[in-house]
């Protein structure tokens, strides 16, 4: 889960030492609400994903065959 450390805290977190105050970083989802409560960081909400959106092609008017020729 994503936070944003609110102060900056020395020491390590599974072996990767804590980013500095205003720095973002993943942290496994059961160490946040700690982390939260004690107001050393805070969640980061998920950016929505923006994708292209393809219209349709547009749909032109058919013309008429001629009638084939007999003979």
């Amino acid at each position: 889960m994503r936070v944003r450390m609110l102060r900056t805290i020395s020491g390590l977190l599974n072996g990767q030492p804590y980013p500095v105050a205003g720095e973002e970083w993943d942290v496994p989802a059961v160490e946040v609400p700690g982390m939260v409560a004690r107001g050393d960081a805070e969640v980061v909400e998920e950016a929505a994903i923006e994708t292209a959106s393809i219209a349709p092609p547009e749909q032109t008017a058919r013309t008429k065959r001629p009638p084939a020729r007999k003979g």
